[in-house]
């Protein structure tokens, strides 16, 4: 792209720097359009990961020591040990 300059040394080509409220406008439009998309999109992730979290593992298993020998077994289940 070649501008061509005037006598002052000015650029006379496309007036890229003067403002108009058009092109705030779109330039507003824009940012917002991103900004709703960004959020969007935070919301689906983390629906995402929320949702593919597991409650709880369905293996768990409460486990209490035995007060003979210290060994720990599910709740409610009896030791088979030797020690008195």
């Amino acid at each position: 792209m070649t501008l061509a300059t005037t006598a002052n040394n000015s650029y006379s080509g496309a007036m890229i720097t003067t403002l108009s409220i058009g092109k705030i406008l779109v330039v507003l439009f824009v940012v917002a359009i991103a900004f709703f998309l960004m959020r969007s999109a935070s919301k689906a992730s983390d629906k995402r990961r929320s949702s593919a979290a597991p409650k709880g593992n369905p293996r768990t298993v409460e486990l209490a020591a035995c007060p003979r020998c210290g060994t720990f077994l599910p709740k409610g289940s009896w030791c088979t040990c030797d020690r008195k």
